[in-house]
């Protein structure tokens, strides 16, 4: 993953302090109830977020 200039020891203290608890599986929950398919929502998703 890209650190961004931070160390892996800083990562892991965020990390611990935040955990996702399933925020991941949330994400491709709702871009699957979004587009109809975890593919088509995450790139309607994605177009939204990154304006070319």
């Amino acid at each position: 993953m890209v650190r961004k200039g931070l160390s892996k020891e800083a990562i892991a203290k965020v990390e611990s302090a935040f955990p996702n608890h399933g925020f991941h599986d949330t994400l491709l929950r709702l871009a699957k109830d979004y587009g109809g398919s975890t593919l088509v929502g995450g790139i309607k998703v994605t177009r939204g977020i990154v304006k070319w």
